[in-house]
């Protein structure tokens, strides 16, 4: 399988607490010349995917308003958009474990 790694995807998370299968949005700039807001990460059946921005059209169904060409091309947007998801859990976990370990301090 031919890769693409010329995409330089620089990939930014916000979680979502509560959000049901909607586990959170992004936002990623491609290559510095292009950037793509409101992917959603849902966890679906068979596990987490991103589902591509999309506008309802005049029949009343959702087209993309942006997507990869290549099969190559959405395994790469995939992979890095859930691994910065990925990434962005465990700092906050890190970051809970952090506070909980933190010795109290009482004035």
């Amino acid at each position: 399988m031919k890769q693409n790694n010329n995409l330089n995807l620089d990939v930014r998370v916000n979680t979502i607490e509560n959000g049901g299968n909607v586990k959170a949005y992004a936002s990623v700039n491609i290559g510095g010349a292009f950037a793509i807001k409101n992917l959603r990460i849902i966890e679906g059946s068979k596990g987490l995917f991103v589902a591509m921005p999309s506008v309802k059209n005049h029949k009343g169904e959702y087209d993309d308003i942006f997507f990869p060409i290549t099969k190559e091309s959405r395994a790469a947007l995939n992979d890095a958009v859930i691994a910065a998801y990925e990434q962005k859990l465990e700092m906050a976990d890190n970051h809970t474990q952090e506070q909980k370990d933190a010795p109290e301090l009482s004035m």
